[in-house]
C-alpha cells in the first residue's frame, strides 16, 4: 500500500509539472471461480466459489523526462498467491528507464517483465487476451515466479519489406522468486527473443540460459542428512540421491516458439515451451504447449483451447533410491520420504477449455469460461489434493471474470 500512495503521489506531482508527458494508466479483473472437486485445489480455486484465483488490480505511470529517456513503473496485486507472499500483495512489476536511442533502436534499464511468452508483458492485463486467464500448461504455476528480470534489455527492429518486419530483443539481468517453500534464483540470467510480425500474423522464438541456485527449507534437512550418511558410510550414492533436491550453479535452458494468426473473423493463437535440465542434480525437465481457435462475432468472441503439460524432476534418482534401501535398511524411511517428495514434482496433465468473451462495453469485457482437465501418470497436475485426499483422475475449473482497463 506505501508503494501505492506513492506512486499516487508522483503521479500529482507529475501531473502538475507537465500534463503532456506523463500518463496514467490502470488495468483490474474481478473473477470468480471454483473446481467440481471437493478436497482439490488448482491455483486459490476449490470447491466453493472463491475471488482470488483471478482477481488483480495495476496501475502504471509512464512519462518522459527527456526527448528520448522515459521513466515507467507499474505495480499490480493479485489474489493468487504461490510463493511467500500474501494474496493481494502488491508487487513492483516494472521500474526501468529506456532511452530511444533511433527510430529502431531503444535500450531499457531496470526491472523488466520476462520475456517468456507472446503475452508475457501482459500477462496481469485479463484484456489483452481473449481467455479468462492464459493458457495454464504454458503459462505455468513453476515459472511465474520467474516473472520479472532485474537488468537491461536492448531492442531493435528490422523493416523487411512493407508489411514486415522483424523484432530482435537481447536481455541480461537476475531473476529471484519462490514458489511454496521453492526459493529460485538465476545470476545471470541471458537471452534473446525474436519476433517476425506481419499485419495479421506473427511467429515468436524465445531463448533463456539460466545459472541457477534452487533451495526448499523443506528438502535442506533431508539434504543434510544424505551427506552426513555418505560420510558415515562411504557410500557416495547418498550424496547423489541429495545433489537431485536442490540445484547451485546450475544451466538451465528455456526455450519458446509461439504464433498469432488472424484471417477476417477467425484467429489463431498457439504456443509451445520446454525447459532442458543437466543430467544430474534437481534436473527439472518440463514442456507445454496450446492450440487455441477464436472466432469474432460482433461483440462476442466464442474460442476454445486444447492444451497439455509434462514435470518431471530427476527420474533417474528413483533407481538410486531403490539401491540405497536394498543396501541400507537403516535409511530406508528418509528414502522413502525423498521418493515422495520427488514424485510430488510430477505433473502431466491434458486440458480442454471453451469459453466466450463479451465486450460489452469500451475498454471493458467479460468472460465464462469451463475448463476440463485429464490428470495423468498419477499425478493431479498443476493442482494438489487437500486434508491427504486421494487424487482425482480429472477436475473441472468454472471460471467468470469481468477485465477492464483505464
Amino acid at each position: 500500500m506505501r508503494i501505492l500512495l506513492g506512486l499516487i503521489l508522483i503521479f500529482t506531482a507529475c501531473s502538475s509539472y507537465g500534463d503532456h508527458n506523463w500518463q496514467f494508466s490502470g488495468f483490474g479483473s474481478l473473477g470468480v471461480g471454483k473446481v467440481n472437486r471437493e478436497d482439490y485445489q488448482f491455483g486459490e480455486a476449490d470447491n466453493n466459489w472463491d475471488f482470488d484465483n483471478d482477481t488483480r488490480l495495476g496501475i502504471q505511470l509512464q512519462g518522459n523526462l527527456t526527448e528520448r529517456l522515459a521513466f515507467t513503473t507499474q505495480v499490480s496485486s493479485s489474489g493468487l498467491a504461490l510463493g511467500g507472499e500474501e494474496s493481494y500483495n502488491p508487487k513492483l512489476q516494472w521500474l526501468f528507464l529506456s532511452y530511444q536511442a533511433t527510430p529502431d533502436l531503444q535500450l531499457r534499464l531496470g526491472r523488466l517483465r520476462s520475456s517468456y511468452y507472446i503475452y508475457s508483458g501482459t500477462r496481469d492485463v485479463g484484456y489483452s487476451y481473449p481467455w479468462a486467464r492464459p493458457p495454464i500448461d504454458v503459462y505455468t504455476y513453476l515459472l511465474q515466479p520467474l516473472g520479472n528480470i532485474d537488468g537491461a534489455d536492448l531492442q531493435y527492429t528490422l523493416d523487411m519489406s512493407n508489411d514486415l518486419e522483424l523484432d530482435i530483443l537481447l536481455f541480461v539481468g537476475e531473476v529471484e522468486g519462490e514458489i511454496r517453500d521453492v526459493t529460485v534464483e538465476s545470476n545471470p540470467t541471458y537471452g534473446a527473443t525474436f519476433t517476425l510480425r506481419s499485419l495479421d500474423w506473427l511467429l515468436r522464438y524465445s531463448f533463456h540460459i539460466e545459472h541457477t541456485d534452487i533451495r526448499s527449507e523443506g528438502l535442506q534437512t533431508a539434504v543434510d542428512y544424505y551427506e552426513d550418511l555418505s560420510e558415515l558410510t562411504g557410500d557416495p550414492i547418498f550424496n547423489e540421491i541429495g545433489s537431485a533436491l536442490y540445484a547451485e550453479g546450475t544451466n538451465y535452458q528455456y526455450h519458446a516458439i509461439g504464433g498469432q494468426w488472424d484471417f477476417n473473423s477467425w484467429g489463431i493463437i498457439a504456443e509451445k515451451y520446454w525447459v532442458l535440465a543437466p543430467d544430474s542434480g534437481f534436473a527439472n525437465d518440463s514442456d507445454g504447449w496450446y492450440v487455441s481457435l477464436l472466432y469474432h462475432y460482433n461483440e462476442f468472441t466464442p474460442y476454445t483451447v486444447l492444451s497439455a503439460y509434462d514435470n518431471t524432476l530427476d527420474k533417474d534418482t528413483l533407481p538410486l533410491i531403490d539401491e540405497a534401501a536394498a543396501q541400507y535398511p537403516f535409511a530406508a524411511p528418509l528414502l522413502e520420504q525423498t521418493r515422495a517428495g520427488i514424485q510430488s514434482f510430477k505433473a502431466k496433465e491434458r486440458s480442454i477449455t471453451l469459453g466466450v468473451r463479451y465486450d460489452f462495453m469500451a475498454n471493458t469485457c467479460i468472460k465464462f469460461e469451463v475448463q476440463y482437465f485429464d490428470f495423468l501418470a498419477g499425478s493431479t497436475g498443476q493442482g494438489f489434493p487437500l486434508n491427504d485426499a486421494d487424487p482425482p483422475d480429472n477436475a473441472t475449473l468454472m471460471t467468470i471474470v469481468m477485465d477492464v482497463v483505464f
